[in-house]
């Protein structure tokens, strides 16, 4: 018995290869697998300590072109929250960093 299947399917944009669930560009559309997104995207977590459902994705060409105009509201937004991210893994980083020399002149004194 023959059975013709005929089913849809989503392409990279980038690759051109079969992805089944592809990054969508919030400004233009552009559809990209996990790889290519990872290079030709920006993935934008849409917490200070959370990611998933909810973060923004921009390709590379419309997140250099939104953070130039500065004028879109959620491109800002996630803008805003890398920020916040970047800001606190700066503070822990220090923060341990002072940890330790301290930890470190107090086994000095034992």
């Amino acid at each position: 018995m023959k059975k013709t299947v005929s089913r849809e399917i989503t392409v990279c944009d980038v690759c051109h290869a079969d992805c089944g669930y592809p990054r969508v560009c919030e400004e233009c559309g552009t559809e990209m697998c996990r790889q290519c997104a990872d290079t030709h995207g920006k993935t934008y977590p849409h917490g200070v300590y959370c990611c998933g459902s909810g973060d923004g994705f921009y390709c590379a060409m419309c997140d250099s072109v939104l953070t130039m105009r500065g004028t879109d509201r959620r491109h800002n937004a996630c803008r805003a929250v890398e920020r916040l991210r970047m800001e606190g893994e700066a503070w822990e980083a220090d923060y341990r960093r002072r940890c330790a020399v301290a930890e470190a002149a107090m086994k000095e004194t034992q």
